[in-house]
């Protein structure tokens, strides 16, 4: 059952996360640059590697952008997450759609979890080359989902831009953040699944983990 959980909350990390990435039009040269196009050039590997299903969907032996739990660690020193990081991990290559990018989604569930006093899942992303088009990507892919989303204002970080919202589900309240750099055909994101987190941990869990996940993802 516990796998049955985890497949249904994968696909619901990809619907509500993705949609808004972009990449950021007022990233130049500095910051993350230089790791952010190697790791690009790797998750290109990773996705020319993968041997998809017919759903699109190719498993991981692990995580490409670092041990789950360490990436907890790290968003757990600002963002509450509970007992969230007692729950089941699990790495998957996602193929393209016509809405999505290919992308590689690194995610933890917590089963036990109600999600109403805290996340009960959490998703590491990293997205390969994410639409240019902001407002129609988030417009095509919300219809497509079949939800809303409400949108935060885009912050500048590392050499790129955050962009944040939270969307209502028909499971739980996801929030995402995205970081993007024009430089690098890569954006990374993180998403929160559960009542009482808000655009603002999603986007402090980002700051955490970003130059770790872009590490990692540019050495492996």
């Amino acid at each position: 059952m516990r796998f049955v959980v985890i497949g249904i909350v994968v696909v619901l990390l990809v619907a509500a996360g993705v949609f808004v990435a972009t990449r950021s039009d007022d990233s130049g040269g500095g910051g993350l640059a230089a790791t952010a196009k190697t790791a690009g050039t790797k998750l290109q590997g990773i996705v020319d590697d993968a041997d998809f299903n017919t759903d699109g969907d190719s498993d991981l032996s692990r995580c490409p952008l670092g041990r789950v739990s360490a990436l907890d660690d790290l968003v757990s020193a600002e963002v509450d997450l509970g007992d969230l990081p007692d729950g089941d991990d699990s790495a998957q290559v996602k193929d393209a759609t016509d809405v999505d990018p290919q992308l590689v989604i690194c995610s933890q569930v917590n089963a036990t979890l109600d999600g109403e006093s805290g996340p009960y899942a959490i998703a590491y992303e990293a997205l390969l080359d994410p639409p240019k088009n902001l407002e129609a990507y988030l417009s095509d892919a919300s219809d497509a989902a079949g939800e809303s989303f409400t949108a935060g204002d885009p912050e500048p970080f590392e050499g790129g831009t955050i962009h944040r919202g939270c969307q209502d589900n028909s499971i739980a309240p996801t929030c995402t953040a995205v970081w993007a750099n024009a430089n690098g055909g890569i954006a990374i994101a993180v998403l929160l699944i559960g009542s009482g987190t808000d655009e603002v941990d999603a986007s402090t869990a980002l700051q955490q983990v970003l130059t770790t996940v872009l590490d990692n993802l540019a050495s492996s």
